[in-house]
């Protein structure tokens, strides 16, 4: 996946390839008519953690793995946890707070409710 971003930014960018080294001239070259697949999931994540937090369906305390149970199937496949545990730490979601742990995982509280 690494390489393929790689590639296509070279390949945007219109780069020299003249001046790469030679295996990554030739990985170039090869792969220059290849279409990059793009990802059709587009989750806005922010957006779709809020419904979940306004809809009041999560219990007084809860997890991330309580809000990623929330998400659509095709989201609840690839964001991890800890995308979501980095998304609540950002603006926007100050109404969340921190009230302690199960296991690894962190608890939280919606701010009114605490």
């Amino acid at each position: 996946m690494e390489s393929n971003l790689y590639l296509r930014i070279l390949l945007l960018l219109n780069y020299e390839i003249e001046f790469l080294p030679a295996a990554t001239k030739r990985v170039v070259l090869e792969n220059k008519d290849r279409q990059f697949p793009s990802s059709n999931i587009n989750p806005n994540l922010p957006e779709k953690i809020r419904l979940i937090l306004d809809s009041r369906q999560l219990p007084q305390q809860f997890t991330t793995n309580d809000i990623k149970l929330l998400l659509p199937q095709n989201l609840q496949k690839v964001i991890a946890r800890s995308r979501i545990a980095d998304t609540i730490t950002r603006k926007g979601f100050e109404d969340l707070v921190e009230v302690g742990k199960i296991g690894r995982s962190k608890l939280y509280e919606i701010r009114g409710n605490v």
